[in-house]
């Protein structure tokens, strides 16, 4: 984007930002106890925090990355094997990092800010193109400061609190599956993003939020399946000429050219047209839109 457009862009865009900075002041008044101090209590509340500093000191890169989980923290001098709560890789690398760094601090408040504001932010971007400023701002808010299940949950249940990659990613669902109800093409930047949000979910609360985003991505996938076998003609006849027609397509389709030509103009944007060789010998061109 070129300079002279910036101001112009940022004009247009200002009441979503400002739509963000006052959510966020809500729940740093009504939701968060303490922005100054690392966050205590009775129950679970103690233990957030507290996975955060076993991490920090109980991380390790070599051989190979891993967390010991074997020392004398706990009982000693014998030691135990530490048990807590699900963990959240994310979530806790995040605290480890700012704990070294920096020392105690409130870094979970702070990483539930950050969660906030990019999910608010995401779903606005996700939802822009096809639903518009004004739509998509008020989804977005909704969305990420109306889930009050989720927010009051923090911190005595935290990592039910963490939503954001899980959000996006039943955004993206929800995209895919209009998309292909209507008949149009399913963008490479869409499909690239949904399959990177389903490994970022993996670093969120994995017991409850990522299974989540699973699920969804599972459920979308089957429902594109069955959609695309009704729409072919066939109804649900499961004959060998099918499954040859089907292996035919889908291989020409996920040919490596065409798959790094799909990347290339997800990246780049722009109408990436492709030169496909398919298994007969014969080459053709594809226009690959987004």
């Amino acid at each position: 984007m070129s300079t002279g457009r910036s101001p112009e862009w940022l004009r247009a865009h200002a009441p979503v930002a400002v739509l963000a900075l006052l959510g966020l002041t809500l729940v740093s008044a009504t939701v968060l106890p303490d922005l100054r101090h690392p966050i205590l209590g009775v129950g679970d509340v103690n233990l957030w925090g507290y996975q955060g500093h076993f991490v920090a000191h109980n991380f390790r890169l070599l051989p190979l990355p891993h967390l010991d989980l074997v020392n004398d923290e706990t009982l000693y001098p014998l030691g135990t094997n530490q048990l807590f709560q699900p963990w959240a890789v994310e979530r806790d690398l995040f605290q480890a990092v700012l704990l070294r760094l920096f020392g105690h601090g409130p870094w979970l408040q702070l990483y539930l800010l950050l969660s906030l504001a990019g999910t608010m932010l995401g779903v606005y971007l996700l939802l822009l193109e096809e639903e518009g400023r004004a739509r998509a701002a008020g989804v977005a808010f909704a969305v990420t400061f109306c889930s009050f299940g989720a927010l009051w949950r923090f911190p005595g249940q935290a990592g039910m609190a963490f939503l954001h990659w899980t959000t996006l990613g039943l955004v993206v669902d929800f995209l895919l599956g209009r998309r292909l109800w209507d008949r149009r093409v399913w963008p490479g930047r869409l499909l690239l993003a949904r399959v990177a949000l389903l490994l970022l979910a993996l670093g969120l609360d994995v017991g409850y939020i990522a299974g989540i985003s699973i699920a969804s991505f599972l459920l979308t996938v089957t429902w594109a399946v069955a959609v695309d076998w009704v729409r072919a003609g066939g109804g649900w006849t499961f004959g060998w000429s099918r499954v040859k027609t089907t292996v035919r397509r889908v291989s020409l389709q996920t040919s490596p050219g065409l798959l790094a030509c799909s990347c290339g103009r997800a990246l780049l944007g722009g109408e990436a047209k492709c030169r496909i060789r398919s298994p007969t010998g014969l080459s053709s061109h594809a226009s690959l839109p987004v």
